[in-house]
């Protein structure tokens, strides 16, 4: 009793989360921003670079050649629109959150689309191939499109922020 007023504990429920700012850009929605605007953009042109671009300068044959320049267009396609979607949600932009949905959509579609792409050009009769093209096209993509689209679905942080996404 202070004052005459008594609070139990039960009454009083005050988080941090009441009192930061709804538009300020911490936490989870921080990290995706980091991985959106920094992390798959700067993998992405390293890859585009350091492998789709030398192959495609050392193409032996046509098929080659058509492979690596689709590779190097989608993927670096795909680190633009990482980095927009990502900057997005970081000025906190109406729609943001859709965009970065339809992101996460577009990059699992084309890694795909690029897997069975790669299936029809190069008819390789190699099983390690397919291995090491399906975990990196395919398999490895799914974990973080699946998190970071729970994330985007289910974050009561990203209902308050963008209502409209």
């Amino acid at each position: 009793m202070f004052g005459g007023l008594s609070m139990s504990s039960e009454e009083v429920q005050v988080t941090r989360a009441d009192y930061a700012d709804p538009t300020e850009v911490t936490g989870w929605l921080l990290i995706l921003c980091f991985v959106l605007m920094i992390a798959h953009p700067a993998s992405g042109l390293y890859n585009v670079f350091s492998y789709g671009v030398p192959h495609l300068i050392r193409a032996q044959t046509l098929s080659d050649g058509i492979l690596f320049g689709v590779y190097s267009v989608l993927f670096l396609a795909l680190a633009a629109f990482s980095f927009v979607a990502g900057l997005r949600l970081w000025f906190v932009k109406p729609g943001a959150v859709v965009l970065a949905k339809r992101f996460l959509l577009t990059y699992v579609g084309t890694h795909i689309a690029y897997f069975l792409f790669w299936m029809l050009v190069s008819r390789s009769n190699q099983s390690l191939s397919y291995a090491q093209m399906g975990w990196n096209h395919v398999a490895g993509p799914l974990l973080p499109f699946a998190f970071w689209y729970v994330y985007l679905e289910n974050s009561k942080r990203i209902r308050r922020m963008y209502p409209f996404g």
